[in-house]
């Protein structure tokens, strides 16, 4: 599936044009890739500047109830890369599980990829019905 998005319109003194492309890819019932780019071109009095995000999921449904999804992304104004990866198991209906790492890169001015971040949580979510 191809999908677009453009908008048009006042940002602080000035104007903002943005676009939005994606494309969305679902091979099986299970597995599930999304490409995204947003482009937003600014024009303030101050100055004029342009920002991108370049993003890819990737999803895996094993089951309704256990979900893996990984995200990689760039953002061309902080010069960032990150992965973020995240695990979801549905124990029982608000009983869940999450795990989540990531990690990012920031991009030097002579293009080499320098380690920025690690992170890595987990949380156990109990709803008490009463």
């Amino acid at each position: 599936m191809l999908d677009f998005a453009f908008r048009y319109g006042g940002f602080y003194e000035g104007s903002l044009r943005q676009f939005e492309p994606a494309f969305t890819l679902k091979p099986t019932v299970h597995l599930a890739f999304v490409f995204q780019m947003e482009r937003d071109e600014a024009s303030l009095p101050q100055g004029s500047f342009v920002t991108q995000l370049f993003s890819a999921h990737l999803s895996y449904n094993f089951s309704p109830n256990v979900t893996w999804s990984n995200l990689v992304q760039y953002d061309s104004d902080s010069r960032l890369l990150g992965f973020q990866s995240r695990f979801r198991w549905i124990v029982k209906p608000g009983r869940d599980l999450f795990v989540v790492a990531g990690r990012g890169w920031f991009r030097r001015f002579d293009g080499d990829y320098v380690p920025a971040f690690d992170k890595a949580s987990a949380k156990v979510q109990y709803t008490l019905r009463l």
